[in-house]
């Protein structure tokens, strides 16, 4: 599942949770909009430092491995050719 598939599932379960508790009488419309958004909001700050925690990570692991091939003067891996 892709980020904006993700993210579009996550929008549409919570305009169907804001729906519920509206026609519940639980909370109005202008709480469920700023719940709705204050949740979205949260989640995709939550999920871009995930992210660039990730490709932090993938960026250090790829320094550390070229430090050592500096060091013991083995080759750099090459990609495999596609053959198509």
């Amino acid at each position: 599942m892709t980020a904006q598939e993700m993210g579009g599932l996550v929008r549409t379960l919570l305009a169907w949770l804001g729906g519920v508790l509206v026609s519940k009488g639980l909370i109005d419309n202008g709480t469920a909009e700023t719940c709705i958004g204050a949740i979205t909001a949260l989640a995709i700050a939550f999920w871009s430092l995930r992210a660039k925690k990730a490709a932090a990570a993938a960026v250090a692991q790829a320094c550390l491995l070229r430090g050592r091939q500096a060091q013991t003067g083995a080759p750099e891996p090459r990609e495999p050719l596609n053959p198509l």
